[in-house]
């Protein structure tokens, strides 16, 4: 990591793109950007890098600290930047889908959120287990729709 950018805030160069993590965490260990956003599960391979120096992870954006591999990652809290960022994974469907066949899924996606194999997977990435059937799901991605649209807002993005 470079010296300019000790502290996250102070960051000159920040990758933040399509590229795959992979890509981008070359990049940072190259000295092309100074940080990327990244979730804590894509970081998981490369947490023992760290360890040796030539990455650091600076924050989690969850509430509270993981576990594992993570403890010693602070939280952006902690670093005094009030940042609580989720990220989810999401199974869409064709927008033309009948009643019928959107609880068919509701139902085998609920019991896959309950199966020990799901349970393991979100806990060996550092996920959380929040499921949420459909029309609930529904109502979440707007929400982060319009709090992301606001956010972007706010920095001069969008109109």
């Amino acid at each position: 990591m470079h010296e300019k950018c000790s502290d996250a805030r102070r960051a000159t160069k920040v990758e933040c793109s399509l590229y795959a993590t992979e890509e981008a965490i070359t990049a940072v260990i190259g000295g092309h950007v100074d940080l990327i956003p990244a979730t804590a599960s894509s970081m998981l391979p490369y947490a023992q890098t760290a360890k040796q120096g030539s990455l650091r992870i600076i924050a989690i954006a969850s509430p509270q600290r993981a576990s594992g591999v993570l403890a010693e990652v602070p939280t952006w809290k902690e670093h005094g930047v009030n940042v609580v960022q989720d990220s989810f994974r999401a199974v869409m469907g064709a927008k033309d889908l009948s009643s019928a066949q959107i609880a068919y899924w509701d139902s085998v996606l609920s019991a896959l959120a309950r199966s020990a194999a799901w349970k393991s997977d979100v806990e060996n990435n550092y996920c959380v287990n929040n499921y949420q059937p459909s029309a609930d799901a529904g109502r979440y991605l707007a929400s982060q729709y319009d709090d992301f649209r606001n956010e972007l807002k706010d920095l001069g993005f969008v109109k």
